[in-house]
């Protein structure tokens, strides 16, 4: 989606990169070689809730995934990061970050820290276009690409902004 508007080129952190710290640290090394026009992080689709009797190991995993492997992403190429550039996390909980008991499933998702780390980061860089946004699972793929390619080309707005049912949704925080 995003070359067909014109963006120029993409490149990703697969799955076998995001779990493995080694592997993340030598792609970004890899992709901070050159000025970065973005940073984008996708929920992975329909993840799993943690598990009650996961266990340490799985709750570790999962906060890696989840967090951690998104905040060392944006360090290792904060230096490359071009005035301008789009930060951008989506989470899946639903479009209103599980606020009044909304997120999808009841239950535990370590996937919502990055508003934070956002909101921090753009006190720091405030030159970055920065946004956090929740989708909402229930909606196809390509409604939830739609919404990000829409906060992405908005000028200014919201550093949260959810999309439950598709609308639209701005939060004061």
């Amino acid at each position: 989606a995003l070359r067909l508007r014109g963006i120029g080129d993409v490149h990703w952190i697969d799955a076998a990169q995001r779990g493995d710290v080694a592997a993340l640290m030598a792609r970004c090394a890899e992709l901070a070689r050159v000025p970065v026009a973005g940073v984008l992080n996708l929920p992975a689709p329909r993840a799993p809730p943690i598990a009650d009797q996961g266990g340490v190991d799985a709750w570790r995993r999962a906060l890696w995934l989840g967090e951690q492997c998104f905040f060392v992403a944006l360090h290792e190429l904060s230096a490359a990061l071009l005035d301008g550039a789009h930060v951008l996390a989506a989470t899946d909980l639903g479009g209103l970050y599980g606020r009044d008991g909304t997120a999808v499933g009841g239950a535990l998702r370590l996937v919502g820290g990055s508003v934070g780390a956002l909101k921090s980061l753009a006190e720091e860089r405030p030159s970055l276009r920065i946004k956090a946004v929740d989708l909402d699972p229930a909606r196809s793929a390509a409604d939830q690409a739609a919404d990000l390619l829409a906060e992405l080309e908005l000028e200014g707005g919201r550093q949260e902004v959810g999309y439950p049912a598709g609308r639209r949704t701005i939060f004061v925080s």
